[in-house]
């Protein structure tokens, strides 16, 4: 069981590993070949900020509403390995966590688009 210093150092251990999994996935990307001009650019940076946004949602562990976990693994959790999987909490923290990841995508490519001209 965790204690309570425990909770934020798992925290940062979960954002850690994100970021690593969000530069290693950034640099595999470039090497199929998602490089080159502005609009691939802004496809890389959609999909690296994804799937960072996935990894690091908080989502209600169901039974333990005072503990959160990634929303991604909460879902795949809840759904897979459970008969009874609560997964809507999860499932809406990751749509609205991911909605929001593509509107702040879209607004920093206008921003972009704006100043190079």
């Amino acid at each position: 069981m965790l204690e309570v210093n425990d909770y934020p150092a798992a925290w940062m251990v979960i954002l850690g590993a994100a970021f690593i999994g969000a530069i290693a996935f950034e640099r595999l990307l470039v090497l199929i070949g998602l490089a080159g001009n502005r609009w691939l650019l802004g496809l890389r940076l959609l999909l690296v900020a994804s799937l960072l946004a996935a990894f690091t949602i908080p989502s209600a562990i169901p039974g333990s509403p005072d503990i959160n976990a990634p929303a991604f693994i909460v879902y795949v959790f809840e759904s897979l390995f459970q008969n009874e999987g609560q997964t809507g909490p999860a499932r809406r923290a990751l749509i609205l966590g991911l909605a929001v990841t593509f509107v702040a995508w879209c607004l920093v490519m206008l921003v972009l688009g704006r100043r190079k001209h």
